[in-house]
């Protein structure tokens, strides 16, 4: 009874340490100098499921069948869904929700996730061209994070030097089956980890950085922290020339590109970064790119519900992604010919998927602020 006392306590007040449950085995070292990782083909790990090209999405053929409209996603952490379950990613809610309303019945949609965990901007784009670009998109989101201007990368470091045996053992005994009881007890996890982190084998690495990001979420610093990083001369640079080369991909294609703007879900009531949403949506409309800012939706759908918008201190759950596919879907029913056969959010919003809450309520606010924010 004292141990199942204790087993309740660590997970009820989650004692322990909060390792960002990053599985160094997912990734791979790239050929490209520009990505230097990318996710490891074919790799199945509990949430996460790779397919044969390396993207977090079941199996494409690269030829586009006919008839199909194919949106390739890119992104970071967001983008590819971390901390969700593979259905409830922002690419698959978008193509549950246009396949199951479109009017015509011989066309069909493809939302392609090539999203992958700890990329920024340059690394977003250069993934567009040299992997989604293969399979012939007639639209790009670029869901953009606001630490997409950073250089850092977490994932990198793990990849590169991988996490010290004690935090190593403690994740895999909270998410890997192979043991049954270290897979399910937090608390035996919990006195192991104690014990091995005492030890000289058991200790980080020097190798392995603490994420800056996290650090300044955890201490109520990040407004200064995402402030710095959009206006300092090389985040400056970063995204300049993200958009640049976002913008010369999409012309060089043919093919429309929108910046999606997510925010940080977190102090919505007076979100401090709006000025940064203004700064990379501005940045984003002097390179001729469309951006679509998710804020006003979420600050209208926040105080309607009682959900959790985010699955840790950064990125979003699956209410607050599956608002953000919504919120999407209407801009581009607005803006682009090739969706005008659609039926619309009204079609959602007396459905059955899970988006038809959010469809109605945006439906009942007719006043509220476009979440576009330049074409």
């Amino acid at each position: 009874m004292a141990l199942l006392l204790c087993e309740l306590a660590v997970r009820w007040f989650d004692v322990g340490p909060r390792l960002g449950q990053i599985v160094a085995a997912n990734y791979k070292f790239s050929e490209n100098p520009i990505l230097r990782y990318e996710f490891r083909p074919g790799r199945t790990h509990l949430k996460v499921r790779i397919n044969a090209d390396g993207m977090r999405d079941r199996d494409y053929p690269v030829a586009k069948p006919p008839n199909t409209y194919r949106i390739a996603c890119i992104g970071d952490s967001i983008c590819a869904g971390f901390t969700l379950a593979q259905e409830n990613t922002f690419s698959t809610r978008l193509e549950a929700m246009l396949n199951t309303h479109y009017t015509d019945a011989g066309q069909r949609f493809e939302v392609l996730n090539f999203g992958v965990t700890g990329y920024n901007i340059t690394q977003a784009v250069e993934n567009l061209r040299v992997k989604a670009s293969k399979y012939q998109p007639d639209l790009v989101l670029y869901l953009y994070c606001i630490n997409d201007p950073e250089d850092y990368s977490y994932e990198f470091s793990i990849v590169d030097a991988r996490r010290s045996r004690a935090e190593r053992t403690y994740f895999d005994r909270l998410s890997r089956g192979q043991r049954w009881f270290g897979a399910h007890s937090r608390l035996y996890a919990l006195m192991r980890y104690q014990l091995e982190a005492d030890t000289a084998t058991g200790q980080k690495r020097p190798a392995v950085e603490k994420d800056p990001q996290f650090l300044r979420l955890r201490k109520n610093t990040h407004s200064e922290y995402y402030t710095a990083i959009h206006t300092s001369p090389v985040g400056q640079s970063r995204l300049r020339d993200g958009f640049t080369k976002l913008s010369s991909l999409a012309k060089e294609a043919d093919i429309p590109a929108y910046v999606v703007l997510t925010p940080l879900l977190r102090d919505l009531d007076n979100y401090p970064l709006r000025n940064i949403q203004e700064l990379v949506g501005a940045e984003a409309k002097q390179h001729s790119i469309s951006s679509i800012d998710l804020l006003p939706t979420f600050e209208l759908l926040a105080s309607s519900i009682d959900e959790p918008l985010t699955g840790d201190d950064l990125h979003p759950s699956a209410t607050a992604t599956s608002m953000a596919a919504v919120a999407v879907l209407e801009v581009l029913l607005k803006q682009e010919e090739e969706l005008q056969g659609y039926s619309g959010i009204e079609a959602i919003a007396e459905g059955e998927l899970p988006e038809f809450r959010w469809a109605q309520l945006l439906q009942g606010a007719k006043d509220r602020p476009t979440g576009k924010i330049a074409q």
